[in-house]
């Protein structure tokens, strides 16, 4: 599902109701994702992806360096506040080019994706031809 909503001058933005209602509690962390996005995680999720970053990667491999400076030195730990909105640090605001409208894209299952929305309609369709190769390569293993 996606949602559409609006960064103000301070960095925060409202988390749409249908996000809020399914989470326990009001924290959260927020990274750098993979593409030019943000990925936010519940307390429990990011402990579970954070170990497995650790677990799979080494401090002592220049790959693994990259892999952990990526994901786990930028994260921001956030509050939800009463009103439902989030703040978002300026060094995470700028990696993702967040500025006044926002994508946030839930699905991914581990994570929620935070977008620069004019960005994830230009990445959505700079990938349209790799969806197509996925599913035929997802359907041939699947059958």
């Amino acid at each position: 599902m996606i949602y559409w909503n609006n960064l103000d001058d301070k960095g925060r933005m409202m988390l749409p109701a249908g996000l809020r209602t399914g989470m326990q509690g009001t924290k959260l962390y927020i990274t750098r994702g993979a593409d030019t996005c943000l990925w936010m995680f519940t307390p429990e999720l990011w402990e579970q992806f954070k170990e497995r970053i650790l677990q799979k990667t080494s401090s002592f491999t220049e790959d693994g360096r990259v892999v952990r400076s990526h994901f786990l030195i930028p994260v921001q730990e956030t509050e939800i506040d009463r009103t439902g909105r989030i703040n978002i640090s300026l060094p995470l605001r700028q990696y993702a080019g967040l500025t006044k409208e926002c994508s946030i894209c839930e699905g991914m299952e581990e994570h929620i994706d935070i977008w620069n929305r004019s960005l994830y309609d230009k990445y959505i369709e700079e990938n349209a031809s790799k969806v197509k190769a996925a599913l035929e390569s997802i359907g041939r293993s699947l059958q």
